[in-house]
């Protein structure tokens, strides 16, 4: 119905990012404090139950996501150059991943199931090249044979 029912209050001051894992736990990452905190949110309340302080970046999470293959959890930094970060829930204990996004400030983010399929590169054909060297031979007999002025420099 597209309606928003209230289902209640997470007790929460800067709610980043929201992640359901695997399992149906939904977790919530809280920038409010010095130190980024993971909670778990129970859908049915609402209410908030806090799991740990997280360790290992600063305290500038903006992005929560679980890869729905692997049910590995990441995290993004809200900063430039932004950093992706794997992030072991029951420890709040994080390691980054490679040098950088590529983008900076990044807000939310999720991970789809969804395959990448590669787009075939068009390649010339005989029969393609041959219309090509066609083609080009003609233009060089025109101006060759004068049909096309060519500038003197």
């Amino acid at each position: 119905t597209g309606q928003l029912t209230l289902v209640g209050a997470m007790g929460l001051n800067v709610v980043m990012d929201l992640a359901f894992d695997n399992s149906g736990t939904l977790y919530a990452i809280d920038s409010s404090q010095a130190v980024s905190e993971l909670y778990t949110i129970n859908p049915a309340t609402g209410a908030s139950t806090f799991i740990c302080s997280l360790t290992g970046t600063p305290p500038a999470e903006m992005g929560l996501m679980v890869d729905p293959a692997t049910n590995v959890m990441y995290a993004t930094l809200y900063d430039d150059p932004s950093f992706l970060y794997q992030l072991d829930p029951a420890t709040c204990v994080t390691v980054q991943i490679g040098t950088g996004l590529g983008v900076g400030f990044p807000h939310g983010g999720d991970i789809s199931g969804a395959t990448v399929t590669a787009i075939p590169v068009p390649t010339l054909s005989g029969l393609s090249l041959a219309f090509l060297v066609a083609l080009l031979a003609l233009m060089a007999a025109f101006v060759l044979r004068g049909y096309v002025p060519v500038k003197q420099r």
